[in-house]
């Protein structure tokens, strides 16, 4: 399984709009993700493999959106480290914009 599998099997089981990088369709909840670098694993002059690092964003119109959860336990299970890097309500839109650093090997 390629590294970034990893990030998308967690998610996709979660609801039926998630997108690499574009959401599956327009409404809302979605969960978008993408991978924004990579950084080698040296070892006797070679790169070795690759620790992955990325971002998933969560959208919804929901206060208490209950993939909040879901996300993290997914990314948990799959043994995917991340953090929480913030959370952004859109007055305008009225959709709330969750943002989760992540790091896979």
């Amino acid at each position: 399984m390629n590294t970034l599998e990893k990030v998308k099997n967690a998610l996709m089981p979660l609801c039926d709009n998630v997108g690499h990088y574009t959401a599956a369709r327009k409404g809302f909840p979605r969960i978008v993700w993408e991978e924004v670098t990579a950084e080698g694993l040296r070892a006797e002059n070679i790169t070795d493999g690759q620790a992955w690092s990325g971002v998933i964003n969560l959208f919804s119109k929901k206060e208490f959106e209950p993939l909040f959860d879901s996300i993290q336990n997914a990314l948990n299970q799959a043994q995917i480290s991340f953090y929480l890097n913030s959370v952004q309500y859109e007055e305008d839109t009225g959709v709330t914009h969750w943002e989760w650093a992540f790091s896979v090997v």
